[in-house]
């Protein structure tokens, strides 16, 4: 390169970039961060500019034999809220969600008095082809805790533009969790927590269906609606496409806003402190540097603790907390599931060591065998809606379907002398549903459990993954002299291996003791099983007596 002759590049103005100037001999000549009119002087000749954020990287060629301006160039950020500048940005769906927010599309959700939180769902169109569907949510419904339909996003409840593409959801409700559902496949549910005081906006893109696991989430006070250029939200974003390609890369202003500095807004707490967790887990540090982060983790859950203090995800964190550090695990324990995968896998994780984390047979308890994962959000396969009640008041924050007390208190009360639970067996709860004295989620399930087995469907992918553990390890004693005369699966380790936990691995074992002979011949034909263990005399099946304990 020829040094006589000197000439500007102008690089790129967004802050949350890193760039790298490399010459041609790929050796670098400058190295930062985008900014304003950031400037470099450079001699006449060929360079490679690499640009960097959150695990994208683009790479420009650039001749340099006349001052060139690169300020304006932005990495092609594509996200499910209209943030301004977005990929899939349209200045209407901005301006509509905008002026949408602070706009209730309903009445209230419950009673009024108790209704100091708000949810604002925009759902958008990315092509004029799929906008005729939005007005009727296409698929989308929204329910709450226990698993009641609340709204499934009728005409009358929403406001929508066919034409632009868009439909809005806005109302006031309990703090709580609710549960975002899609009935189009792949049908799945999402958890949507509200908190006193806080609007919870709710962005999803539609395509051919609803692409729920791309959402964003993000939080404002209550009345401050939503701003598509507010820089908040977008460092949110950012942070959140990083959970999504596991980047831990960070611009210093968003260092600064989501790890250091002082917050009033939940979601960029729980954003900073779930990217300060995955840098922690996922990167070598000075002892220094890692007793600053943690030091910053705690300030972080201390001040959510103060905003937002029953939020599943606190806890979660803190159950992060306590692995990273070998300490012991909170007290808490999970009815609902925290709203970040991460935090759900490790309350998971944890139950290998303490199965009580996760109370039985609750919201958390039952959706560990239906979990997706293409998503940083917790999601799974969507459970079937609860049938209302009348008679029991709206609980948006009991994630286990029913109050058993008053369930039985008030079936008591309503039950005919004549009909029996205990002794008529499946055909008193049928002459009991069928008089409409009660018909809940819970007496409907109570009926189902008692027909439904596994005699009649495949079975699921837990119960698959054990016959061929079980297979694997009658194959292994055959072909190891001395070994065990019983297959043994340790049900830790299984439930470890398969991010599940051991309550979820003894229950979905217990369905396959009740296979009948004719399926279970069939299973042992189709996973090739040498299986002659005949049902243990302490009263445990075939399958569950394989499974044994730690201790």
């Amino acid at each position: 390169m020829s040094s006589s002759e000197r000439f500007i590049l102008t690089l790129p103005e967004d802050r949350d970039l890193n760039v790298t100037v490399f010459d041609g001999h790929d050796t670098p000549v400058w190295q930062g961060k985008g900014g304003a009119k950031t400037e470099v002087e450079l001699t006449k000749g060929l360079y490679t500019v690499r640009i960097e954020a959150n695990a994208r990287i683009d790479e420009k060629n650039v001749r340099l034999t006349s001052h060139v301006d690169l300020h304006a160039f932005r990495h092609k950020r594509f996200s499910a809220a209209p943030l301004s500048g977005g990929e899939l940005t349209l200045e209407s769906h901005s301006a509509a969600a905008h002026a949408h927010s602070t706009r209730r599309t309903r009445s209230a959700i419950g009673d009024a008095k108790d209704a100091t939180a708000s949810l604002f769902l925009f759902v958008r169109a990315i092509s004029h082809a799929t906008g005729d569907n939005l007005q009727t949510g296409h698929g989308l419904s929204l329910r709450d805790a226990s698993g009641f339909k609340i709204s499934a996003f009728a005409e009358r409840e929403v406001h929508h533009d066919r034409q632009a593409g868009w439909m809005v959801y806005c109302v006031d409700a309990p703090p709580g969790l609710y549960r975002l559902v899609s009935s189009v496949a792949p049908k799945r549910e999402m958890p949507i927590y509200l908190f006193s005081g806080f609007q919870t906006q709710v962005f999803v893109v539609q395509t051919h269906r609803m692409l729920l696991e791309n959402m964003r989430v993000l939080m404002e006070r209550r009345s401050a609606g939503f701003h598509p250029e507010a820089r908040t939200a977008h460092i949110a974003d950012a942070a959140m496409e990083g959970f999504t390609n596991s980047s831990v890369q960070l611009s210093e202003e968003a260092e600064t806003i989501l790890l250091r500095g002082k917050f009033d807004n939940p979601m960029l707490g729980l954003i900073g402190a779930y990217t300060m967790m995955r840098r922690l887990r996922s990167t070598s540090q000075s002892e220094g540097d890692r007793d600053n982060d943690i030091l910053a983790l705690d300030a972080t859950l201390s001040n959510l603790r103060m905003l937002i203090p029953d939020a599943p995800d606190i806890h979660a964190l803190e159950v992060l907390r306590s692995e990273l550090l070998d300490a012991p695990f909170p007290p808490f324990r999970f009815r609902a599931p925290p709203m970040f995968r991460m935090g759900l896998n490790a309350v998971i994780r944890a139950t290998a060591s303490d199965a009580t984390l996760i109370v039985a047979r609750s919201l958390c308890d039952r959706i560990t065998t239906r979990l997706q994962a293409d998503s940083p959000w917790s999601t799974w396969e969507a459970l079937p809606a609860a049938r209302k009640n009348p008679a029991l008041k709206f609980q948006p924050s009991n994630p286990d379907g029913f109050d058993m007390e008053a369930f039985t208190s008030s079936a008591i009360a309503r039950f005919p002398a004549t009909t029996s639970v205990g002794s008529g067996g499946l055909g008193g709860w049928q002459r009991y549903q069928e008089r409409s004295y009660f018909q809940p989620a819970a007496a409907q399930a109570l009926t189902i459990a008692k027909v439904r087995t596994l005699q009649s469907k495949d079975p699921s992918w837990v119960q698959v993954a054990y016959l061929d553990a079980v297979s694997y390890e009658k194959n292994r004693m055959q072909r190891t002299p001395n070994s065990a005369k019983s297959v043994q699966i340790n049900v830790v380790h299984f439930a470890r291996e398969n991010g599940i936990t051991p309550a979820a691995v003894r229950r979905e074992v217990r369905q396959l003791d009740k296979l009948t002979p004719a399926k279970l011949a069939s299973i042992i034909k189709q996973h090739r099983l040498l299986l002659d263990e005949e049902p243990a005399a302490d009263g445990k099946g075939v399958f569950s007596q394989m499974l044994v304990s730690d201790g």
